[in-house]
């Protein structure tokens, strides 16, 4: 989960940035600032995707929930950057703001909204399909194809 929501993040980065590349004042932190906030999203909706009580969610994170996650962050970051400017707020607060803030922000409303949950349950089921399509179709790991074969 942690590693897609990494991916997402600086993906959607690097297409916002090119967007606004002739405007300084549209900067919302580099990519160090970034990767610290997806790192903090991702850990979070990970830990909490992966808290799911049923048999679904017993493989972990989900990388549906960091995706998602990581598609939050820069929208999210752009905006506690345009209110850092607005209210004046020096750099290394707005710094602070965008690498820690913002990924426990967005990790934190996943999390409490039940997002995590939803596509971490999501995530399961997708994967359950898919072990299930595999062994319908007949691709047996060794241990499994040795017991149908005695």
């Amino acid at each position: 989960g942690t590693t897609c929501c990494i991916l997402a993040a600086t993906s959607r980065r690097g297409k916002q940035s090119n967007a606004s590349s002739t405007d300084n004042n549209n900067s919302f932190g580099d990519q160090s600032t970034i990767l610290l906030a997806a790192s903090l999203a991702g850990i979070i909706t990970s830990a909490s995707a992966s808290q799911a009580s049923d048999s679904l969610s017993e493989n972990g994170g989900s990388a549906m929930t960091g995706l998602i996650a990581g598609s939050l962050i820069p929208p999210t970051m752009k905006f506690v950057s345009n209110i850092c400017s607005r209210f004046h707020v020096t750099a290394t607060m707005t710094n602070i703001l965008l690498g820690g803030g913002v990924g426990v922000l967005v990790g934190g409303f996943m999390h409490l909204s039940g997002l995590a949950l939803g596509f971490g349950s999501l995530t399961g089921v997708i994967r359950s399909l898919m072990r299930w399509k595999m062994v319908e179709m007949g691709n047996y790991t060794a241990t499994e194809h040795s017991m149908f074969s005695l």
